[in-house]
């Protein structure tokens, strides 16, 4: 879905195991950047999401 934040256009996704996933939530799922944790929690791996962020 789309949303604004900071004045811009932005997509989000609505965190559920059978919600649609968007393309980078697939691609952040496979290569590491997200993870469930039980049953209904994401864990976010920020550097994984934004490689611009490694430090």
């Amino acid at each position: 879905m789309k949303a604004i934040y900071k004045g811009k256009e932005v997509d989000v996704w609505q965190v559920g195991r059978n919600s649609f996933q968007p393309n980078w939530v697939k691609h952040a799922f496979s290569h590491g950047g997200l993870c469930w944790i039980g049953s209904d929690k994401v864990k976010i791996y920020w550097p994984a999401i934004n490689p611009s962020k490694k430090e």
